[in-house]
């Protein structure tokens, strides 16, 4: 299992492989990967961002919240 054997951290679900999958469809998943950031009432906050993009929204969340 991927979770165990890249030691993943965060929640992860599998959608049977492809984009038309209930959670893909749900969420509007429209390729792989694909990032949401959710704010501390799991509200959407961002979507696919990567690298310093990332970085710079998670720091934005968590200096709103502390």
């Amino acid at each position: 299992m991927a979770i165990t054997t890249e030691n993943m951290t965060w929640r992860s679900w599998w959608d049977g492989g492809a984009t038309d999958g209930p959670i893909a469809t749900r969420w509007n998943v429209n390729s792989w990967p694909t990032t949401y950031v959710l704010d501390p009432k799991g509200v959407v906050r961002y979507r696919n961002v990567r690298d310093q993009a990332l970085s710079d929204a998670l720091e934005k969340l968590i200096r709103e919240n502390e």
